[in-house]
């Protein structure tokens, strides 16, 4: 047997060469000179803060009632503080986000990277099995109880649960994600139980294409879904129906919905959109109409009424139920807010006598 120096059975690391040395310290300057520069831009020139609606709104509330030096939470509000007021995160870095979703295929934690560049809402798609069997008890609660006041006024409701985006897109979701799209059949067979007349939307939705339900870039609905709901509403009620012509109604190209882009840093309005294969949104113009076949939405004294969240305010929904039905509609769409929310302005508006026959 031969000793051997213990120098020759481990190999030490060699000092960096000098161009290592540079290297590092270049990166480490440029790093930090970013830092600086960003910071000094965005106290120089600090842009107003925007004004939130909805769960951004309340997020940065809760972030800045809850800063605290010791618990990290301070940071975290910087952070959202940064995110909505810092000029280089709100003008340049949407671009970076940009590239990094498409080219990186790199969604952001609060969203879920599918198919063909689809995105979709992490909360919303992601559902804690437990809480949603009591969410699902609690809602049939809720609508019940809306529905022996509402009822108890002499109107006719009936609700139209929209399964989530998740549920009945499950083939643009990555491979082996799961949704748990049993959570929106269940909520739906709960109502129904409590004896709310509800319409199967997800029924209806069955044999329509994942694109003609839900835009790609966000978390609403597309035109076709819209039209096929409508019509589904309309075959329910064949008694509110009435015989009047029909404008006719044109479909347009709007401007392309990408409400999930938000979780990206990259605004709907910001020029970085350009660099990502957004489609145009369905739309439908309807022409001038007569006195007899109005779509006035707001019409205080309509036998019919609708209230909803923003899938109602911003989109189409109503202006096809009111063409399918034959007369003029009431309509309550809350942005960012909840659909009893809703039904609440809507019973203060229509109060006594002047209540609608159908909700």
């Amino acid at each position: 047997l031969r000793s051997t120096p213990m120098e020759d059975l481990i190999q030490t690391d060699r000092p960096p060469s000098g161009g290592a040395r540079v290297a590092a310290s270049l990166a480490a300057a440029l790093t930090l000179a970013v830092l600086v520069g960003t910071g000094v831009a965005d106290a120089v020139n600090r842009i107003p803060a925007p004004r939130l609606v909805g769960q951004e709104a309340q997020e940065v509330a809760n972030a800045r009632a809850s800063r605290d030096l010791w618990n990290g939470s301070w940071a975290h509000w910087v952070e959202t503080e940064l995110r909505i007021r810092s000029r280089v995160r709100t003008g340049i870095a949407p671009y970076w986000s940009a590239l990094l979703l498409r080219y990186g295929r790199m969604p952001a934690d609060g969203a879920v990277g599918g198919s063909d560049g689809w995105l979709f809402s992490r909360l919303r798609a992601e559902l804690d099995r437990d809480l949603g069997v009591e969410w699902i008890e609690l809602a049939g609660r809720l609508l019940a109880s809306a529905r022996r006041r509402i009822e108890a006024r002499g109107i006719e409701l009936c609700v139209l649960p929209l399964p989530r985006k998740s549920a009945v897109c499950a083939d643009r979701l990555p491979p082996g994600f799961d949704a748990w799209p049993q959570f929106d059949r269940l909520l739906i067979d709960r109502m129904r139980a409590t004896g709310v007349s509800v319409v199967d939307v997800m029924d209806a939705w069955s044999d329509a294409p994942s694109e003609e339900i839900y835009l790609g870039y966000d978390s609403h609905w597309a035109l076709g879904a819209q039209e096929i709901l409508a019509n589904a509403v309309v075959a329910a009620y064949p008694g509110f129906v009435r015989d009047v012509p029909a404008p006719e109604v044109v479909e347009v190209d709007g401007p392309p919905r990408s409400g999930l882009l938000e979780y990206h840093g990259i605004p709907v309005r910001h020029r970085a959109n350009r660099l990502l294969d957004l489609k145009p949104s369905k739309r439908m113009r309807v022409p001038p109409l007569s006195l007899d076949m109005r779509l006035a939405e707001g019409v205080v004294g309509s036998s019919v009424a609708l209230a909803g969240t923003s899938f109602t305010a911003s989109y189409d929904l109503g202006r096809l139920l009111a063409i399918g039905l034959g007369r003029d509609l009431h309509i309550v769409g809350l942005r960012g807010g909840a659909f009893l929310e809703a039904l609440a302005s809507l019973g203060e508006a229509r109060a006594g006598a002047n209540a609608p026959e159908l909700l």
